[in-house]
């Protein structure tokens, strides 16, 4: 599957035109199930400026970094392996000032400020 994901992302495109492009996609008798949570909702928009692996330790197929739409700043975004031949668009909402940092490793700015105000 991982192969499948990689081969179908291209820089420009919108993380809404990703997961439509990915379900539904056919990989010899199986097919690609692709949902969306709910934090990435509002940024289905923005376009992928660059992906990288995820890490070898988690179910993180990839890590995209994605530009918004209407501003210079760029969010991280996952695809995810959520079971046999599904995944997830996931997105962690912080912006960034650029489009390298989104797919830099650890924990984005503001995660800890996030967590400490609830």
């Amino acid at each position: 599957m991982r192969d499948a994901i990689c081969a179908l992302m291209k820089e420009g495109q919108s993380l809404g035109d990703l997961l439509s492009t990915l379900n539904g996609f056919a990989v010899g008798e199986d097919t690609i199930q692709a949902t969306v949570d709910v934090r990435a909702r509002p940024y289905l928009s923005h376009t992928v400026a660059g992906w990288t692996d995820g890490p070898s330790c988690s179910n993180v197929v990839l890590v995209v970094s994605g530009k918004s739409p209407s501003q210079n700043c760029w969010r991280r975004f996952t695809v995810t392996h959520t079971g046999t031949w599904r995944c997830e668009i996931d997105a962690f909402p912080t912006p960034f000032n650029n489009p390298e940092a989104p797919l830099a490793p650890g924990i984005p700015p503001g995660a800890s400020r996030s967590a400490s105000a609830n």
